[in-house]
Parts: C-alpha cells; structure tokens; sequence
C-alpha cells in the first residue's frame, strides 16, 4: 500500500534512517515477544539482555489472554512490509481479512486490541488497564526523530479529500499519511475532539 512505499522510498533515499530503523526494530523485540537476537550492530548486549528477561512474562501473559503474536517466537516481523503487516508471520493470520466486527462476534469477550496485537509493530497490547495518556506521550516522541524541528515546521501540503481540501505541514516524513489517517478517524486539533475524556479510558474508547 501507499504507507508500505513511502517507507521504502525513504529507506531507498535516506539511508542513515536504515540504522534508526533496525534500532527501533531492536526494541520492538521487548514489546513484541520476538527473539532476544539482535539482527544489527545498533542492538547491544544490554538492550538484548534485558529483551531477554521482560519478553518471557509478556508472551506468558499474552497467550493466556489468546493475544495475537508472531510465530515463529522468534520472528521479528514481515521485513518486507517494514513490519507494518505481519499478517504472514501472525497467529490470527485468517482474520486480517475480514472485518473487526465480524472478528470480535466470532471472539465474544475478547479484547480485539488483543487479538491483533503485534499486528504491525506499534500495535502492542499492553493489557487491560490501559492509560491513554501515557500512550500517546510514548507513541509521540517514539516517533519523533531528530528531523522533527517543531510544529507546522514543515511544508505545507495539499489533500482532496471526500469532496473537501485538507491541509497539513509535513514536519516528519510520516505525516503525509498519518496526518490524514488521523483527520478521517476525527482525531485532530480542531476537529471538536473533547480530549479530556482521553483520560477515562472507558469514554475514549466509547468515542472512538
């Protein structure tokens, strides 16, 4: 897809963000329950090490609660994909196709955050007490890598949209399409988000 390209056209162009890449990879092992082997040199002994202690209580809490996860365990995820469809490598492989509502009424009482976990490499289920706030402060500066100068410091750029034009300033490589994946969910600055209730974690879900 249109996501899948833009990252491989980056890896193509700007090839100093491979080793950030493969670093971040190195850490997704913690959160995903891969392997503790380190695949490259920006993984040292000590992340591994620690990799090694933290993924075996996830993954022995994970498969109680039937999340998704990678298999073989050691799988890092779909290389070809950038990892952000690890559909080939996944447990619930069958039901990447289908919708989630048809998914959650063959799976009543599970959590679908769950079942898709490790999905892509930033869907990971961290378990049912969930503190959005948190993970959105995680998720933000995960994400800002020290090309981010500050925002709308980027170029603006231009969307037709559902009959409308939508625009947005590329401040990291990443925002041409998740700013506009954000816009059609109603997850944007000015879209009337009340974001207090982001720290209910029962009416954010409610909302979204």
């Amino acid at each position: 897809g249109y996501r899948t390209a833009s990252y491989l056209q980056i890896w193509r162009k700007r090839k100093p963000l491979a080793a950030r890449i493969m670093f971040r990879a190195c850490l997704a092992l913690l959160l995903l329950g891969g392997a503790a082997e380190c695949v490259h040199e920006a993984c040292d002994e000590g992340l591994a090490g620690s990799v090694n202690l933290l993924q075996t209580s996830l993954r022995k809490k994970q498969r109680t609660e039937e999340c998704g996860h990678l298999e073989p365990d050691s799988a890092l995820g779909d290389v070809l994909t950038m990892m952000n469809n690890n559909q080939r490598l996944h447990s619930h492989k069958e039901d990447f196709n289908k919708s989630i509502v048809q998914v959650m009424r063959e799976h009543p009482g599970v959590d679908g955050y769950c079942w898709f976990n490790a999905s892509a490499m930033y869907i990971v289920y961290t378990g049912p007490d969930k503190d959005y706030v948190a993970e959105a402060l995680s998720g933000v500066r995960a994400l800002r890598t020290p090309d981010y100068k500050g925002m709308n410091s980027g170029p603006e750029v231009f969307y037709k949209w559902e009959g409308g034009n939508v625009s947005t300033h590329v401040d990291l490589s990443h925002y041409v399409y998740d700013d506009l994946y954000a816009y059609s969910l109603g997850f944007l600055q000015g879209q009337g988000l009340d974001t207090s209730l982001i720290h209910n974690s029962t009416a954010w879900e409610e909302l979204s």
